[in-house]
């Protein structure tokens, strides 16, 4: 099958100061891809990197078999969507309006959507859960609702390739399930490529066909999750103990969940939480 979205030896600095070296990564269509690590590993940089906001300093990206950088921003953009934590809108457009924001690479200079564009639109809408808020302004809706928003508009473009930085964080515990569900059945029904990533392993074990545990700039796996999030894997990424433990349920059948070990934090484990190896910035 040939890939999606494909990266070879990718290795990127700020400055002097290495984020990431020589990863290689490749998905194909259906991919679901979830990105694991410590805060400060370079998850986020590595995802700027993959959507063409930062450039890699040696490697390359390839985005259905085209370097990502010879393609124009028009381009990449009606093959790539991409959900960033950091997004701001200031004027009171409507949540509708943010979604269809998701229509411009594909209209021409001046044009207004079409009939075409805004069935598109509410669809995307629809998809996620909102289509009762698409006349809110969105700078008056919760940041949860904005989260699904920007999901919604990502949508919209029809990408071949969807990247999303921690696209559950703001969201309670139904609505994280429902993003879930939604990245599982696109990728499995119309073929969209996903890298997501996450400080959840549970959700990489309920939607993922491939994980990568990111750690010193460097994957320390990557494969099937069953394969790849153990007891001794996760203790060596995160520095804490935890049970992987097998569930039983008769309309999803089996899963695998992953139950932290509460112990009593030392001085030295505050020290770590406040000052992360790399840096906020590397993500």
């Amino acid at each position: 099958m040939s890939s999606r979205i494909q990266l070879s030896r990718g290795t990127f600095s700020y400055g002097e100061h290495e984020i990431f070296h020589d990863l290689d990564l490749d998905l194909a269509a259906g991919d679901v891809v979830c990105l694991l690590g410590p805060n400060g590993c370079g998850k986020t940089t590595l995802l700027h990197c993959l959507s063409g906001f930062l450039t890699l300093d040696r490697g390359d990206v390839k985005l259905e078999g085209r370097d990502l950088l010879a393609l124009s921003e028009t381009e990449r953009a009606r093959r790539l969507g991409f959900v960033f934590q950091e997004h701001h809108i200031h004027f009171s457009y409507s949540v509708s309006q943010v979604v269809q924001m998701g229509r411009a690479p594909h209209l021409g200079f001046l044009s207004i959507p079409s009939k075409q564009d805004m069935e598109i639109v509410d669809e995307a809408l629809e998809t996620v859960g909102i289509a009762h808020l698409q006349d809110r302004p969105y700078t008056e809706i919760s940041g949860g609702e904005r989260q699904l928003t920007l999901i919604a508009r990502a949508l919209a473009q029809k990408p071949r390739v969807l990247l999303l930085d921690e696209p559950t964080s703001h969201l309670d515990f139904g609505n994280q399930m429902l993003i879930l569900a939604t990245v599982s059945r696109l990728a499995r029904k119309s073929g969209l490529a996903v890298i997501m990533t996450t400080h959840f392993p549970d959700h990489a074990l309920l939607v993922s066909n491939k994980v990568a545990l990111m750690r010193r700039g460097s994957f320390a796996a990557l494969g099937h999750p069953q394969d790849v999030i153990t007891e001794g894997s996760l203790r060596t990424l995160y520095g804490i103990d935890v049970h992987i433990i097998d569930v039983e349920h008769e309309a999803s059948g089996r899963s695998r969940a992953v139950v932290p070990l509460l112990r009593r934090a030392t001085a030295s484990d505050v020290a770590k939480i406040k000052a992360p190896s790399h840096g906020s910035a590397a993500g």
